[in-house]
């Protein structure tokens, strides 16, 4: 029997986390392509707080998502149109 460090349990869990999510995430970067921010909220929405977060990890650290995606779901139009806040109200 193989038995995995603390380390390679999470890359593994992140590894299943893409998997599971595949094509949620293929959805949100195409969205992201092609600037429909409306379908990124939606596919992110779509995804809970479970998947969200087991996908949260960053670009540096081998995260799915590159720095501009990162970017563009974390500028002040996704995360109003995200949380339901009026624009202008996040900064």
């Amino acid at each position: 029997m193989i038995v995995l460090s603390e380390e390679a349990q999470e890359y593994q869990a992140y590894l299943f986390a893409i998997r599971d999510n595949f094509y949620s995430i293929y959805a949100i970067k195409e969205a992201i392509r092609e600037d429909k921010i409306d379908d990124v909220v939606l596919y992110w929405t779509e995804l809970g707080n479970e998947g969200r977060m087991s996908l949260s990890k960053a670009p540096t650290k081998g995260g799915i998502f590159t720095i501009d995606e990162k970017n563009y779901m974390n500028s002040p139009e996704f995360r109003s149109l995200f949380f339901n806040i009026p624009t202008g109200e996040i900064t």
